[in-house]
């Protein structure tokens, strides 16, 4: 016999774990819960159940995390597996549903026994799969769900992995207040209850810091209003924070930097994917943006580098951080099974409850903290895409790279020197007498049209040095 569990323990009779279950019949195509095989369970093995939205609206970032799941699953059992015995994760369709969900996890725990549940990916489905697994009294991990109350509940058998809500707005005030210094913001993007939340919190912290923000949202789906830029130049914003999806989030991006001088960083509201390839368009018109992340695999966590690395060699596409979170989960499982040494759910929560471990999504440990129970705290990171490459520019212990501060393009700021003042003018607010933007370490390089120099006393002898200092105190 494999391993050395004290099947004692184990939920089915030791009978029963002397063989392998027999696969169930394969339910109709009607029935979401059991269309997909049921994986075999014998002594050799372990199975958690996952359940995980890979059809319906998440159903990109669902496969993502899958794959990663899988990958995770594999890796484990390469070194061994779990004291001798192999991982299997039992991975089943919610999509992105919270009813069908609650049948997974009661078919999870109450027909198959499994001693542990992780996944979801809605904060709505986790919301659910949370409530369940701790009404039956099985552990459950959380690692995408993000509304602050699923780990606010008391409840003492749930996980969660990820940051939440408040988190990902500490993380841009912290942005904000030490690195940017804005004075007005603008809030640009759909209503919906997340880009409400981060604008209350931030509208909090501004009375504090001095900010002045005001908020240009439309309902989801419906686009900007294109009356909105002019009353955003009217406003004459620091800062622009969108709450868009990644197509729309470069749109707006480029129109407003078309037509509003002075914006020192556009920020993407939304947690933003690694991959520009599976979710983002436009090629260079994303150079500059700043977004809120929770994961790089330019951060230095031991082994993100590697499961980057393999993950791209096996998928063809660079992880995100819904991946990055779905592999961490199998390493904290894959942890506390093999420190727990048996399947009751009890211990498992208890070996849970004492994780300290370092994973390729960052250092794991799960605290009770400011209301939350079982809440693992991880920094909010701000990346930004710079030519070509996705750079955490903050905070500053975590940076792979400085902020840049995105120039003014096009027509009519770049038609001479006297139009191009107005990007000095930008520019000379993020620079402090030495030349060393707060927000970095380096210069800002100009490049000046050849067309027209405008003024002629701009031109004449030796003023170009004064007149940019002029332009520049």
């Amino acid at each position: 016999m494999r391993g050395h569990f004290r099947y004692r323990l184990f939920f089915l009779p030791l009978t029963v774990l002397m063989f392998t279950v027999p696969l169930l019949p394969a339910a109709s195509t009607a029935d979401p819960v059991l269309s997909v095989g049921e994986p075999a369970l014998s002594v050799n093995e372990i199975v958690v159940g996952v359940p995980l939205a890979l059809s319906g609206p998440h159903e990109v970032i669902g496969r993502m995390a899958r794959d990663a799941y899988l990958l995770g699953m594999d890796d484990v059992n390469s070194r061994g597996g779990i004291n001798g015995l192999d991982l299997k994760l039992d991975i089943r369709d919610t999509m992105g549903r919270p009813d069908i969900a609650r049948a997974i996890v009661a078919h999870f725990i109450k027909d198959k026994q499994y001693p542990v549940v992780m996944g979801g990916l809605s904060s709505r489905v986790t919301r659910e799969l949370a409530s369940k697994c701790e009404i039956y009294g099985v552990p459950y991990l959380s690692v995408s769900g993000a509304d602050d109350s699923i780990t606010r509940r008391g409840y003492r058998g749930v996980f969660r992995l990820n940051p939440t809500f408040s988190m990902y707005a500490d993380g841009i005030i912290g942005f904000l207040r030490d690195a940017v210094r804005p004075g007005k913001i603008a809030v640009v993007g759909e209503r919906t209850s997340y880009s409400a939340r981060i604008s209350d919190l931030l509208a909090a912290a501004g009375q504090g810091a001095g900010w002045i923000i005001d908020r240009f949202d439309y309902d989801v789906g419906a686009g900007m209003p294109p009356s909105y830029i002019d009353r955003i130049e009217e406003f004459s914003p620091d800062v622009v924070v969108m709450f868009t999806y990644p197509r729309e989030t470069v749109s707006i991006m480029g129109t407003i930097k078309g037509k509003v001088s002075g914006v020192r960083a556009y920020i993407d509201g939304l947690p933003s994917p690694s991959d520009p390839g599976h979710f983002w368009t436009g090629g260079e018109g994303r150079n500059g943006l700043l977004s809120l992340t929770i994961w790089s695999p330019r951060l230095q966590f031991p082994g993100a580098e590697s499961f980057s690395r393999k993950y791209l060699a096996r998928f063809g596409v660079e992880p995100d951080y819904h991946a990055a979170e779905a592999y961490a989960a199998v390493q904290v499982v894959a942890a506390a099974l093999s420190v727990a040494g048996t399947l009751s759910p009890g211990e498992i929560r208890d070996a849970l409850s004492k994780t300290r471990l370092n994973t390729v999504f960052g250092p794991v440990s799960f605290q009770s903290v400011d209301g939350y129970q079982n809440q693992n705290i991880l920094p909010t990171f701000v990346g930004q895409w710079i030519d070509g490459r996705d750079e955490i520019v903050w905070p500053p212990e975590y940076k792979t790279a400085d902020m840049v501060i995105p120039g003014v393009d096009g027509l009519p700021k770049n038609i001479n020197f006297v139009q191009a003042h107005k990007g000095l003018n930008s520019a000379h607010r993020a620079v402090s007498e030495r030349g060393v933007p707060p927000m970095s370490s380096g210069l800002i390089p100009l490049k000046m049209s050849t067309r027209s120099t405008g003024r002629p006393p701009i031109l004449s002898g030796n003023a170009h040095p004064p007149a940019l200092l002029n332009l520049l105190r």
